[in-house]
């Protein structure tokens, strides 16, 4: 049963149970409202605190999990769902009417050069787009960001593939273009690229939010993320007090390989057909239990 399962679809299953996850764990005592405890200011690792608190007595393994509920799980749902968008209005755009519309043609060209540009400086033109300097402005950037991103690569996709032999013929023999774009393309030939470009998405989302929470342009106090929890400790690590930077920077590669990771582990499963193994089991069960 599991092989008829795509990587895409096990990784959905992965967001399924992050969700399910995330409405546990954010009602949280320690993680919803972290108690502030001026007496044990940058406390070391204890039994009550297993990484220590921040510079106000909070809890830092409870910070650092709010920051992942709160902001890096989000961000990720909004990269998944801008990636998604982006190579559907991509295929749009190559298949429908509108494709030789001069609107269309300008709308593509306009895509294109956005693309063209550094990620940073993109996302930056869309926050301040918003006129806000928050975390919902971040997440509109990186929104924005990879939907630009995915429709490019859609369009190149389709650029090398337009004149290769599979599909010249399946043209001759009267097919469409959306059924090559589907089947020869998203099915096919576009596949790996594809997943590649979403795994990468969500590496990318944790790096753009980090770095601009980090100098104050994303998220902000009383919100966590890794980058203002670390902008915070800054004087700290300065006067040598190196283990909440310690802890963020693993914290951080931990998530940056994570999306990879799953990728793996989706392969895993759909290579070794875990349902046949356990159907197995039971049926070996069953015989040594007569």
């Amino acid at each position: 049963m599991l092989r008829l399962l795509s990587p895409g679809k096990v990784f959905l299953c992965y967001f399924a149970l992050s969700v399910l996850c995330f409405n546990y764990l954010v009602n949280l005592e320690f993680i919803a409202n972290p108690a502030v405890n001026l007496s044990r200011i940058l406390a070391p690792p204890s039994l009550d605190h297993w990484l220590g608190t921040d510079a106000i007595g909070r809890d830092l393994g409870g910070r650092i999990l709010k920051a992942v509920l709160e902001g890096t799980l989000i961000l990720w749902v909004l990269s998944f769902l801008a990636t998604r968008l982006g190579w559907a209005m991509g295929a749009f755009s190559l298949t429908s009417g509108f494709s030789k519309s001069f609107m269309k043609r300008g709308l593509r060209s306009f895509i294109l050069w956005l693309d063209a540009l550094p990620s940073i400086l993109l996302v930056l033109i869309f926050v301040l787009l918003t006129g806000q300097m928050d975390g919902s402005s971040l997440g509109f950037g990186i929104f924005m960001l990879f939907f630009c991103k995915s429709f490019c690569l859609v369009d190149r996709l389709y650029q090398i593939s337009e004149n290769k032999g599979y599909w010249e013929a399946h043209k001759a023999l009267g097919g469409t273009l959306a059924d090559r774009i589907l089947n020869y393309g998203f099915k096919s030939h576009w596949r790996e690229s594809l997943q590649k470009q979403s795994y990468q998405n969500l590496q990318s989302s944790l790096i753009v939010e980090c770095g601009f929470s980090y100098v104050g342009m994303g998220m902000s106090e009383p919100r966590a993320s890794l980058g203002n929890i670390l902008s915070s400790h800054f004087d700290d690590i300065l006067r040598g007090d190196y283990w909440i930077a310690f802890v963020i920077l693993t914290c951080f590669l931990i998530l940056y390989h994570l999306p990879a990771k799953l990728a793996d582990l989706s392969d895993w499963v759909l290579k070794k057909d875990l349902g046949a193994f356990f159907r197995q089991a039971f049926a070996l069960r069953k015989l040594f239990s007569k």
